[in-house]
């Protein structure tokens, strides 16, 4: 307890912690924030290879973007599906699933059926001669009197079963249908194929709930620096500003420590990792004012803080060990943070004899 608190009261300390803040500011300043809800989970080998089959089977996507495109009627609905494939090709988008791509609009079939109605004797001549029998050339010219092709129809024939899921129907706004891409789909060349198409709106799960996280993580940084100027502020008013800064330096260089180690083992910066800063702070000023109000003799605290501090790092730097990247980092982040607050709280220790 004598040697450590010299360490605290030699003149250089404060010139060695306030560089080892500049040198963990430096490469915290390199690391990277990834928000990415995709790099919370690792799926298995196995998982992956079945999956890759299965899409280069099937040709579809397994990214989770599709298009839901609404109008007021069926027409409409079809008329604007037709709109988004004529955006075709999109880069990464092998093609796009969609009910229009059997039943055009009512308007498409209406020019088509205009122009084979014209040559409606052509055809029946041309199909005698090729030696159609004369039920099949009756059965053609009774099909070219007959309407549009509906969904309804095209829905109640089994050719029409993997599509059944993609039209919803009628809904509270009108009709709506889903358009889905293969092959491996770019989010933002999504994002401007559907721009200025009426009706037309990429749906991508994975963004939103990238962009979720990514939000949260905001607020979360902004409460930490906000709990950073509150604890520092309550320390000032107790124990006075020159002392606020020997508490309030381990739990920083903690929180920095942590970041640079993040840094260096390549883990980005996310939600989580925040969340452990957050707890890292309230422990690493714990172990400065367990110190700071110690007894005469000092080793009763020294002996707290550290029990303390191991019985943390065996509990949640076991989080360290899992397979699951957001527990690993949470585990590395909150491990380094409380690590590196204990071994430099004995700055506390120089404001007393």
């Amino acid at each position: 307890m004598r040697r450590i608190q010299g360490w605290s009261g030699h003149r250089r300390t404060p010139l060695v912690a306030a560089a080892a803040l500049v040198v963990l500011g430096g490469a915290v300043a390199l690391g990277r924030v990834d928000d990415d809800v995709r790099g919370l989970i690792v799926p298995s080998q196995a998982l992956r290879r079945d999956e890759a089959r299965i899409q280069e089977l099937l040709r579809i996507s397994t990214a989770g973007a599709f298009f839901l495109v609404e109008g007021a009627d069926e027409g409409q609905v079809l008329a604007r599906e037709e709109a988004l494939r004529a955006r075709m090709p999109i880069p990464g988008v092998a093609g796009l699933m969609a009910v229009s791509a059997f039943v055009p609009s009512p308007a498409r079939q209406e020019a088509v059926l205009a122009r084979n109605r014209e040559a409606r004797p052509a055809l029946a001549k041309g199909m005698l001669d090729a030696g159609f029998r004369p039920e099949a050339v009756a059965s053609a010219q009774a099909d070219l009197a007959t309407g549009p092709l509906t969904v309804g129809a095209f829905l109640g024939t089994p050719f029409s079963i993997p599509l059944r899921p993609f039209w919803l129907g009628p809904t509270g706004r009108g009709f709506a249908s889903v358009v889905l891409p293969t092959g491996a789909p770019d989010a933002p060349a999504l994002a401007r194929a559907a721009e200025g198409l009426p009706g037309v709106t990429l749906v991508d799960k994975a963004a939103s709930v990238t962009g979720l996280l990514a939000h949260y993580r905001r607020v979360a940084t902004w409460a930490l620096a906000g709990a950073v100027l509150l604890v520092g502020l309550l320390l000032g008013v107790r124990y006075g500003a020159a002392s606020t800064l020997r508490l309030l330096a381990p739990a920083v260089l903690g929180m920095l420590a942590a970041l640079a180690a993040g840094t260096a083992l390549g883990y980005p910066v996310t939600l989580f990792t925040v969340m452990a800063l957050i707890l890292s702070l309230g422990l690493g000023v714990d172990y400065t004012v367990f110190l700071r109000e110690r007894d005469a003799a000092g080793t009763s605290a020294l002996l707290g803080v550290m029990l303390a501090s191991g019985s943390t790092l065996i509990s949640f730097g076991l989080l360290a060990l899992s397979h699951t990247p957001s527990l690993r980092a949470f585990g590395i982040t909150l491990a380094a943070a409380v690590l590196a607050a204990t071994l430099t709280s004995f700055l506390a220790l120089g404001e007393r004899a």
